[in-house]
């Protein structure tokens, strides 16, 4: 957000505030799944090049990579593979904490481009008959131009190509033996007639390297859990230690001005003279921009800057008289519809919000 938006200081917090409103939780789950796969990746390397050292491994162990005294060279060791396993799983944390912010943009900004995909798809489906002869006419000029294919032979019987095979390694240039090695597990020296006498053995010490797995994953998981306490700690030590200061009432909401030097002293008169001069969305705006400026200042709603029209109407939620709330989610759909939707209010619609404005949202005043 800092980075593409430009933002800093309470503008920033209070935009984050706003868009990690609906997507926190999938933010945390994100993080802590992504911690765990880095952990997890970094325990698999760490295993595998242990398993790979030569010789019986009896004096390795993920202590002495997690907690032991190391050299340093195996300081060094250790930060390659931690940064080999941050390089694998970052990009996938970085991608989906974008589209997260994204998909939170969209949700709060994207309703003009879903009105313009509607009216291109609109002039798309006016004009299919031209796009289907279009393709009848290459198909007849194309299908002409194609050449006849032969039939492929059938293929031999599986004995000729044995046959062949054995014909060549009966060369002596390719019908020989050679020797050849590689890695494998190290075998116990207990007597061939003993089969399997040695496997409690290896089930203490398969044991033994889950406990010391377990061990360090303990440790990163405690490290975790202590700078996050930290975290907590002083984060709310501050908040506590501030007084709590209201946030100032924002002067613009989706466009619209919200500063009571620019509403006119009587909202419902000046909406009566909009609509008897036929101006049926400026009455409304009068309205609505009235009826947001009352709750901040008379029911003490606290707007944010960021928030939209259901946002409004959530945080009204409870908060006022039943009546007014239903005024005002029948005033705020009434204004999306002439706005955003381009559609003719009827006149009697928004008389009919006038009706109760004063009482609901203004001063009782006699119409003049």
């Amino acid at each position: 957000m800092w980075q593409l938006e430009g933002q800093t200081g309470a503008d920033a917090r209070a935009r984050f505030r706003l868009l990690s409103r609906r997507c926190r939780g999938h933010a945390v789950w994100l993080t802590f799944f992504c911690a765990n796969m880095s952990t997890i990746l970094l325990v698999s390397i760490v295993i595998t090049l242990l398993a790979l050292v030569p010789g019986d491994g009896q004096d390795l162990s993920l202590w002495q990579w997690f907690g032991g005294d190391r050299s340093t060279a195996g300081y060094f060791a250790g930060n390659l593979v931690f940064m080999l396993a941050e390089t694998v799983v970052e990009p996938l944390y970085v991608a989906s904490g974008f589209s997260l912010y994204l998909n939170r943009r969209s949700e709060l900004e994207a309703w003009d481009i879903e009105l313009a995909f509607r009216r291109l798809a609109a002039r798309q489906s006016a004009t299919p008959l031209a796009s289907s002869l279009l393709v009848l006419l290459v198909l007849a000029v194309w299908l002409p131009l194609l050449k006849p294919v032969q039939a492929e032979e059938a293929p031999q019987p599986p004995s000729v190509a044995r046959q062949a095979i054995d014909a060549v390694l009966t060369d002596p240039v390719f019908g020989q033996d050679r020797e050849d090695w590689s890695w494998r597990w190290r075998q116990s020296d207990s007597p061939v007639d003993e089969p399997g006498g040695d496997w409690i053995q290896v089930l203490f010490k398969a044991i033994e390297w889950f406990s010391e797995m377990l061990r360090g994953l303990l440790w990163v998981f405690a490290g975790l859990g202590l700078a996050a306490a930290i975290f907590l700690v002083l984060r709310y030590r501050q908040a506590g230690s501030r007084a709590r200061v209201a946030p100032a009432a924002p002067e613009f909401l989706f466009g619209l001005d919200l500063r009571p030097a620019s509403l006119p002293a009587d909202v419902a008169a000046a909406a009566h003279a909009a609509l008897d001069r036929g101006d049926s969305v400026e009455a409304l705006s009068l309205l609505y921009r009235g009826a947001l400026v009352a709750l901040m200042h008379q029911r003490q709603i606290d707007f944010a800057a960021g928030d939209t029209e259901n946002d409004c109407l959530s945080r009204i939620a409870g908060r006022v008289p039943e009546a007014l709330d239903r005024r005002f989610n029948v005033l705020v759909e009434t204004w999306r519809l002439a706005a955003y939707g381009r559609l003719s209010i009827p006149v009697e619609r928004v008389e009919e919000l006038l009706a109760g404005w004063d009482l609901l949202f203004g001063k009782p005043q006699a119409r003049p």
